[in-house]
């Protein structure tokens, strides 16, 4: 398995989705739970512009590795990326809260809060943003 996973990771890497989503769903098949393997699936996914599916995997995957910032991070950017701005606020605020240092967390909660007229709000997101990125 460690084979195939590298292999996977190797294919999403250098662009080649299609290859990594293929071997990432065969992992699946063998661990259905196992929220890293969701995570890379959902990530695949949503560079793929599958949206619906991506949301979905990605949403167990939270759900079964609630502490994982990555996680609810790629999950508010599928949902931001699906046209769900107002959705993807509260993963990203997950992500914040599972680690308050990370900046693309802060900037995707800006992108989030600014369509919904959240001015303030996504001012200060990027400000942190900014100040955890140096």
């Amino acid at each position: 398995m460690a084979d195939d996973l590298q292999s996977a990771m190797a294919h999403h890497k250098a662009g080649r989705f299609a290859e990594a989503e293929a071997t990432y769903r065969a992992l699946l098949q063998q661990q259905p739970n196992e929220p890293r393997l969701m995570h890379l699936l959902g990530t695949a996914l949503l560079q793929r512009r599958q949206f619906d599916e991506s949301i979905r995997l990605l949403q167990k995957a939270s759900a079964a590795a609630p502490q994982q910032a990555e996680i609810h991070f790629t999950l508010g950017d599928a949902l931001r990326h699906s046209g769900n701005r107002a959705a993807a606020e509260a993963p990203y605020r997950k992500a914040i809260s599972a680690r308050a240092l990370f900046p693309q967390a802060h900037n995707g909660l800006g992108l989030s809060l600014s369509p919904q007229q959240k001015y303030e709000s996504a001012g200060m997101a990027w400000q942190r943003a900014i100040q955890h990125k140096g």
